[in-house]
This record gives C-alpha cells, sequence and structure tokens, in this order.
C-alpha cells in the first residue's frame, strides 16, 4: 500500500519522529481505515 504523504498529517506533524512511532501511527490509520491511499495493490489505483 501507498500512502499520500502530506495527506497523513497524524505522520507528518509528529513531534517524536522515529521508524517505530511512525509504523505505530500507519497500522492505527489503516486499522481504523483513515489511511489516505494512493495505490493498493488489492484495489489497483485509487
Amino acid at each position: 500500500m501507498l500512502s499520500h504523504p502530506k495527506q497523513t498529517k497524524a505522520i507528518a506533524a509528529a513531534r517524536l519522529k522515529n521508524d517505530r512511532v511512525d509504523a505505530e501511527r500507519l497500522l492505527l490509520l489503516l486499522h481504523g481505515d483513515l489511511l489516505p491511499r494512493v495505490w493498493s495493490i488489492v484495489w489497483g489505483i485509487v
């Protein structure tokens, strides 16, 4: 899955920036279907 970075504000605005924290936030957004998608293997171009 490919997410639009400018629309993923929860990660861009975070003060604490590291891969673990970013991955946890992405997981929460994906789980709640709140991640702005640009492209996905399952759905093709969105």
